[in-house]
C-alpha cells in the first residue's frame, strides 16, 4: 500500500479544489450558524484564525491551544478575541455567544475528552444559539470505507498521532445534533440550535 502516494494525491487534490472548496465551506458553516452582523461568535480550536477571518459576526472571539497559532491568528483578525485556553476548559461564563463552531479539531481527541469539549461548546452557547461541529467521519461507517480506514489508521501511527479518532455521525446524534454532509467527502457538519429547559 503506497501511504506516501496516497497522501500526496490527496494533497494535489485539495490544492486543485481549494478556493472552491473554502467558499462553500464559509456558506454552509454561515447558514448553519445563522450568522450575520448582528450575532456573537466563538472559534473553538481556531488555528491560524483562517476560518474566523472569512466568517462575519458583530463581535468574533478564537480559541485555541496552541500560543503559535493564536499569534497568527491576531494578525489575520485584528478585531477578534484570540484567547489561549483547552477546548475543554473554556474561560467564558455561561451564554456567552450567539453561534459557538467547532470545526477540524475533535478528531485529534479521545472520545471523553470529546464529550467533555461538546459540553463546553453547549454551555458557553445562548439560548437560540447554534453549534455546529465540522469533522472527519468515520469512514467505517459508509459501504468501502474500511480500506480507509487502515490506510489512514497506518498513516497516522507512521507520523505519531495516536490520538486521531473518527467519529461516527451515531457519536453527535446521540447528543442530539442533526447531520449534514460538507462541500468535500472527507467532512461532515453537525449542528444543533440551543433551547432552554422548559420550566416547571
Amino acid at each position: 500500500m503506497d501511504i506516501v502516494g496516497y497522501w500526496k494525491r490527496q494533497s494535489q487534490t485539495t490544492e486543485r479544489i481549494g478556493e472552491y472548496t473554502e467558499e462553500k465551506v464559509v456558506g454552509l458553516v454561515t447558514r448553519l450558524l445563522g450568522l450575520n452582523p448582528k450575532k456573537t461568535l466563538l472559534d473553538v480550536g481556531c488555528a491560524t484564525g483562517k476560518m474566523l477571518s472569512r466568517l462575519r459576526a458583530r463581535r468574533k472571539t478564537g480559541v485555541d491551544y496552541s500560543e503559535k497559532y493564536a499569534k497568527k491568528a491576531r494578525k489575520k483578525n485584528p478585531s477578534a478575541k484570540i484567547v489561549v485556553a483547552e477546548a475543554a476548559e473554556l474561560p467564558f461564563k455561561n451564554a456567552s455567544f450567539d453561534a459557538v463552531l467547532c470545526h477540524s479539531l475533535m478528531h485529534l481527541m479521545d472520545p471523553a475528552y470529546a464529550a467533555r469539549v461538546v459540553g463546553e461548546l453547549e454551555r458557553v452557547c445562548k439560548k437560540g444559539g447554534r453549534i455546529v461541529i465540522g469533522d472527519v467521519p468515520d469512514p467505517r461507517t459508509y459501504p468501502g470505507g474500511k480500506w480507509v480506514y487502515r490506510l489512514r489508521t497506518e498513516a497516522l501511527k507512521a507520523v505519531n498521532k495516536p490520538h486521531y479518532t473518527m467519529f461516527s455521525p451515531a457519536f453527535f446524534k446521540e447528543k442530539g445534533y442533526a447531520i449534514v454532509a460538507g462541500p468535500v467527502n472527507d467532512r461532515y457538519y453537525a449542528y444543533k440550535q440551543k433551547y432552554s429547559k422548559p420550566r416547571k
